[in-house]
């Protein structure tokens, strides 16, 4: 489904001098794979995000979908940000027309589709709501329907949950899954934090810092569906360790602060 083949990043910088945020990137996603980034802060996950989604041109290597090079955003991928990014005045219904709306889709074959997301997402008593009146589990939620509503085949999703307390992280985690259970998306997905990212992958792409490089591409074996007690098995503790094994290795030393978060603890 998608892949990356020898990509490289490198940004103008005010002082003059480049700078380069990934180097000779190559991995593959296939088709309903949940593939998690890891990496310490700064080291291009994000950026290697919005290049999949055709938001940035790769300084020199090729990133590619279906066989064909990414060319620009498409209608094909969906990306939810690290906040919701709601426009407050309008319903949560109204967003998550927005993308149909802007592309002059058809608003009444799409409203149907939209009433069954919000249903999908807990949503269904709420689409009159504007984004101050709820939760923000609740606007999280809303941004996945948006991103849902052409139903792409792929969802990016950047860091979505790092602003979310550690419960309604877990809730929203268990959703994601549900989700992706239930409609077979490819996901990729960028986190700071291990153990959000062996809980929810198929595998974990570890980076190294600055210029971001993979350091290895770690199958995650558990069962599916999983449960939050998945986190006290021994194979999930395992497969924590040896990530931040590799994370440490890979940045000298210095792990990324959310990778050590509480509910590490678990495992």
């Amino acid at each position: 489904m998608i892949e990356i083949r020898d990509l490289s990043m490198t940004y103008p910088a005010a002082s003059g001098k480049p700078v380069r945020a990934l180097d000779g990137i190559n991995f593959d996603v296939t088709s309903g794979e949940f593939v998690s980034l890891v990496g310490p802060s700064g080291c291009g996950k994000s950026t290697l995000l919005k290049i999949i989604a055709g938001l940035y041109r790769p300084t020199s290597g090729v990133a590619s979908i279906a066989g064909r090079p990414i060319a620009g955003p498409s209608r094909d991928i969906g990306m939810v940000f690290q906040g919701p990014v709601l426009l407050p005045w309008r319903t949560v219904l109204q967003n998550v027309m927005l993308p149909v709306e802007v592309q002059h889709l058809d608003r009444v074959a799409f409203h149907e589709r939209t009433q069954a997301l919000l249903a999908t997402m807990g949503l269904e008593d709420f689409h009159d709501y504007y984004p101050y009146q709820l939760s923000g589990g609740m606007q999280q939620r809303v941004s996945i329907a948006r991103a849902l509503i052409q139903n792409p085949a792929i969802l990016l999703m950047d860091e979505p949950f790092g602003a979310l307390d550690a419960m309604t992280r877990e809730g929203m985690n268990l959703e994601l899954l549900r989700i992706w259970s239930g409609t077979g998306k490819t996901v990729i997905f960028v986190t700071h934090s291990i153990i959000e990212a062996v809980f929810l992958s198929s595998r974990v792409v570890v980076m190294s810092s600055r210029p971001g490089r993979v350091l290895d591409v770690i199958d995650v074996d558990l069962p599916m569906p999983r449960t939050l007690d998945v986190m006290g098995a021994p194979e999930f503790g395992r497969l924590a360790v040896h990530i931040r094994s590799r994370l440490e290795y890979g940045a000298g030393g210095a792990v990324a602060a959310a990778a050590a978060e509480p509910t590490e603890a678990r495992s």
